[in-house]
């Protein structure tokens, strides 16, 4: 298991949001981060906290790639500093 990265609740539920989003449209982390002009793995090591939030040109870039027409929809509907420790463990699977 990886070490515990603190994340404000706001920031994580942003990168919730966007993953949720990304997949409803049938995108692959690495698809989102070719639609964006990032590295390969970019967008998935964002959602596994490896790399730190989005930036807002990088947001934006989300915006038109998964066709956004609300893009608040994306935030937080509270802004919560609130600090919190989490970590991620992938499982792939075949097929």
């Amino acid at each position: 298991m990886n070490q515990p990265t603190e994340i404000t609740s706001a920031h994580l539920e942003t990168i919730y949001r966007i993953m949720v989003k990304r997949i409803a449209k049938g995108y692959t982390a690495e698809r989102l981060s070719f639609l964006i002009g990032s590295d390969h793995n970019y967008v998935e090591q964002v959602e596994s906290f490896v790399l730190p939030l989005y930036s807002s040109d990088e947001l934006e870039f989300i915006e038109l790639a998964l066709e956004e027409s609300n893009p608040k929809s994306f935030y937080a509907s509270v802004n919560d500093d609130t600090f919190l420790k989490v970590s991620v463990v992938k499982n792939q699977y075949k097929n």
